[in-house]
């Protein structure tokens, strides 16, 4: 038959091991609630600068028109995924591209004309009398 003594013992050293128990899981559990927090995707962030004058902007679901060239620039928040950028006048597109926005990722985008194609102008005599012969 076990003492009082021993009984006790028994008990304080199973209350140590239950206590080591709860304390592990609750820790366990705090830092799975932390990381699961912070683990979430959040948004992309997009930033367009618009030099040109009379255009339309599309940007995945948003539409923008400008009549002037913006002095700040365009700054659109989305959640991440797969976008197309155009950038149009009239029934011209000046610019288009698509992109994927990663969770916190932030793009900058310049909306611009490319510049026009220079036209070859013949450099020498040789050239000039060449094109003369065919």
């Amino acid at each position: 038959m076990k003492t009082m003594n021993e009984l006790g013992r028994h008990s304080l050293k199973v209350g140590l091991i239950v206590s080591q128990w709860v304390l592990n899981i609750g820790t366990c559990a705090g830092v799975l609630w932390f990381v699961a927090l912070r683990a979430h995707p959040g948004p992309g962030h997009v930033v367009l600068h618009l030099t040109e004058p009379d255009i339309e902007v599309t940007l995945g679901p948003i539409q923008f028109e400008s009549q002037a060239p913006l002095l700040s620039p365009l700054s659109v928040t989305l959640n991440p995924g797969h976008y197309a950028l155009v950038v149009r006048r009239g029934e011209s597109i000046l610019m288009q591209e698509e992109f994927q926005l990663a969770s916190g990722e932030h793009r900058v985008f310049t909306a611009y004309s490319p510049p026009p194609k220079p036209q070859q102008v013949p450099n020498s005599s040789r050239e000039a009398s060449r094109d003369d012969l065919e």
